[in-house]
């Protein structure tokens, strides 16, 4: 009879141990299966804003590019092809920029012909200081050379720095807005003075 409890008991234990191995084993894959999905889902999320970001560099690009032209664009124009020039001018703006062209232009385009104007301008730098791609406004400065030859004289160049405000449209961006970078007040001296040995 002893024999046989303890028979029975070893069957109970034997039974015991293959009943929580496999408890075990159930937890254990159920603990690698949770780290693999936070494993995934941390490698998706890290992809997402490795994906917005990368997508907010390209716009940023697209910005400074489209805005530069821009610039150089509504610095350009021509007395001997006026409806290019201004076909040009009307594709880089809207907003503000394209209303004062339209109210403007026929007493400007006057002006430029009969000053035999010629205008061209090439960007030396630029950057893009603000970016709000949900609203779809940008705001730039541009480092530009302004060439300007009047009646066929020798040109004239001029450097200023131009601020403008982008508006994404329908078409993409263009510039509503354009006007000159204030000069500082007080410039800082590049070079500061060597002070005593």
């Amino acid at each position: 009879m002893a024999d046989e409890v303890h028979a029975q008991a070893d069957r109970d234990a034997a039974s015991g141990s293959v009943a929580g191995r496999s408890m075990l084993g159930a937890a254990l894959a159920l603990t690698l299966l949770a780290a693999a999905f936070a494993s995934w889902s941390g490698y998706a999320w890290q992809s997402a804003a490795g994906d917005d970001r990368a997508a907010f560099a390209k716009t940023r690009e697209e910005v400074l590019a489209v805005g530069e032209q821009a610039v150089i664009n509504l610095h350009t124009l021509d007395f001997r092809d006026l409806r290019k020039g201004r076909a040009v001018w009307e594709e880089s703006a809207t907003g503000d920029v394209l209303s004062d062209l339209r109210q403007n232009w026929d007493a400007f385009s006057k002006q430029v012909v009969e000053r035999k104007s010629v205008t061209s301008a090439k960007t030396l730098s630029g950057a893009v200081t603000e970016l709000n791609t949900h609203e779809g406004k940008a705001e730039i400065m541009v480092a530009l050379r302004v060439s300007v030859s009047l009646a066929g004289a020798k040109p004239s160049t001029r450097e200023s720095r131009m601020l403008a405000t982008l508006t994404k449209t329908a078409e993409g961006w263009k510039a509503s807005r354009l006007y000159a970078a204030p000069l500082a007040e007080n410039p800082v001296d590049p070079a500061p003075a060597e002070t005593g040995k």
